[in-house]
């Protein structure tokens, strides 16, 4: 018999980009307390603020190459934040960034966040919706790409 603890493996979609920090905290047997703490002394590197009303409270999210290669008591490596945005958001293909723009369902699914995060943050102007939907109710609205980006490099922390 092995004295050897089995270890726990979590997949997630590679299209994940944007880990919530409770699920960071949670993976590492850290109080969140103390995750935010690792945040706040700029350890975690980079982490976006994707809460609505950021001057009452935070809702962190880690970036994934950051969230894989963390290791206890060693800082994040800093890259290039436009890299970072890049690697968060859809390929752009052709399309030059002023007019590209990305389904709210595939930002929904890269930010691991709800379809309200969404509507409320075009809602406060965070993102811009480009174009009308045909149906308000099923349709994804399409969100400038311009505005998504600009949106990571504000709420960076």
């Amino acid at each position: 018999m092995s004295d050897a603890t089995p270890q726990l493996t979590i997949r997630l979609d590679v299209r994940r980009k944007l880990i919530p920090l409770e699920v960071f905290a949670v993976l590492h047997g850290l109080r969140l307390r103390d995750a935010l703490g690792l945040v706040d002394d700029q350890k975690l590197w980079p982490c976006f603020n994707l809460s609505i009303f950021t001057r009452r409270n935070r809702k962190v999210h880690l970036f994934r190459g950051s969230f894989e290669s963390y290791e206890p008591g060693r800082m994040s490596a800093r890259s290039n934040l436009e890299a970072v945005i890049a690697a968060i958001l859809p390929p752009l293909g052709v399309a030059p960034p002023a007019s590209a723009t990305i389904r709210g369902a595939e930002l929904q699914f890269r930010w691991c966040c709800s379809n309200k995060q969404i509507f409320l943050l075009m809602k406060e102007g965070e993102l811009v919706e480009v174009g009308r939907r045909q149906n308000s109710q099923n349709d994804s609205p399409r969100i400038s790409y311009a505005s998504a980006a600009a949106f990571l490099e504000r709420r960076l922390l």
